[in-house]
């Protein structure tokens, strides 16, 4: 059993960064159908490299992928279900959190998200 606690570094604004997180929740109306709405809140986390971004050559055109992981106290979601993946919003960039591990053993609520990089739409 682990004796270190590092749920102080999580919100320790010298190691950790503030991250914007789209959540979309779904509701029924009174004429059955459902409508999506995304909500945005921020949240402290410390996000570090899964796999970097990387550069695709396709024949149909070029594609960057990557990966970061987020260490955090916030419970993101993976999606699954009825329910929609959490994005987050990292350096200008949009991530899937497609993982989610749980390490409480370090600190109380204390999660490992592994999210992979939004596809761009071309515009």
């Amino acid at each position: 059993m682990p004796l270190l606690d590092v749920s102080g570094v999580l919100a320790n604004p010298m190691f950790a960064d503030t991250l914007t997180l789209y959540r979309n929740t779904e509701v029924i109306g009174s004429n059955g159908r459902s409508t999506s709405t995304e909500v945005t809140s921020t949240f402290s986390g410390v996000v570090t490299s899964a796999n970097g971004k990387e550069l695709d050559r396709l024949p149909e055109a070029d594609r960057v992928k990557g990966g970061i992981i987020v260490h955090t106290i916030t419970r993101l979601v993976p999606g699954g279900g009825a329910l929609a993946p959490d994005e987050i919003l990292y350096h200008g960039d949009r991530y899937t959190v497609v993982t989610t591990n749980d390490y409480t053993a370090y600190g109380a609520g204390f999660i490992a998200a592994l999210c992979v990089l939004k596809p761009q739409n071309p515009s």
